[in-house]
């Protein structure tokens, strides 16, 4: 399920917050403009969670598609 969350005024970063503050869900993904995750990348995350109860947040690699990687 994904759900929209409309500020009336652009916050800028900050309103990652408020999106989380909403949220209802088990996980939380966010999301900049320039974000293409590979296909199995939301699997694996959650296979991190649900293996192992210490994991509390995740992280991708990222990547210039010009120069290749960062």
């Amino acid at each position: 399920m994904v759900n929209l969350v409309k500020l009336y005024k652009n916050i800028g970063i900050a309103g990652w917050n408020e999106c989380i503050k909403a949220e209802k869900g088990e996980f939380v993904l966010v999301l900049d403009d320039g974000a293409y995750p590979e296909n199995s990348s939301l699997s694996k995350a959650i296979g991190e969670f649900y293996g192992n109860k210490k994991v509390a947040c995740v992280t991708f690699n990222m990547y210039d598609l010009i120069k290749k990687s960062l």
